[in-house]
């Protein structure tokens, strides 16, 4: 049996975002990054409301990899920022190919020279801080329903602040575990800070949406 060939094909790549601009030219910005099968719509209703925020650009982006998510008898738009096997630890397709592929998308849109605070949900608050390494102009993480692997945190610039929000009932990624890969952070002299939900599973509520609301004032 022949094996398995690989080759790179140059293909027009269509995506999709939301994406409202601060009329303002304050430079500042919001960026929603989805979790694992999830939409960027429903991110940015889920982290931080449906209303607009003054003097912020907001860009909520779909990653770019399809991942339909089943519900009943019906398939609905979702998509992945990257395919990791956290049991073997096997990466299928790296989080540093979507970082890349997402600045050239926020260079097409002439955003780059906004200032983002990365607001990632799930896989998206596991994804931030790459874009960082990336080279995205960042002023703080905001990770939500997150864990943290420290390698990715290595050689971070101590100037942006990281913040973790997450529920003590969250049974996808466990709160004790993600509170554990958190302050592993702290070897590296980071400026970072917890928030812990009680009652609160794998979402967000009014509560963290009012912790969210006071870190991008």
């Amino acid at each position: 049996m022949n094996k398995t060939q690989n080759e790179i094909l140059e293909v027009p790549l269509k995506t999709s975002f939301v994406l409202e601009r601060d009329q303002s030219q304050s430079n500042k910005g919001i960026l929603i990054l989805h979790g694992f099968t999830d939409h960027a719509q429903s991110a940015r209703r889920r982290l931080i409301g449906t209303n607009a925020i003054p003097n912020q650009t907001i860009f909520a982006p779909n990653a770019l990899f399809p991942s339909p998510l089943k519900k009943d008898s019906e398939y609905k738009e979702a998509y992945a920022w990257y395919y990791r096997d956290f049991q073997t630890k096997m990466q299928m397709i790296s989080p540093e190919f979507a970082a890349e592929m997402l600045i050239k998308l926020i260079n097409k849109l002439e955003l780059i020279n906004v200032t983002w605070k990365i607001i990632g949900f799930s896989q998206g608050g596991f994804f931030a801080p790459h874009l960082v390494h990336a080279g995205l102009k960042t002023e703080k993480i905001i990770a939500v329903g997150a864990a943290f692997l420290k390698e990715s945190y290595q050689k971070f610039p101590t100037n942006i602040p990281i913040h973790g929000i997450h529920g003590e009932q969250d049974a996808v990624v466990p709160f004790h575990f993600a509170k554990s890969t958190f302050e592993k952070l702290s070897d590296f002299k980071l400026n970072t800070q917890f928030h812990a939900i009680s009652n609160l599973g794998h979402t967000l509520n009014d509560e963290g949406r009012k912790i969210i609301a006071n870190l991008i004032l």
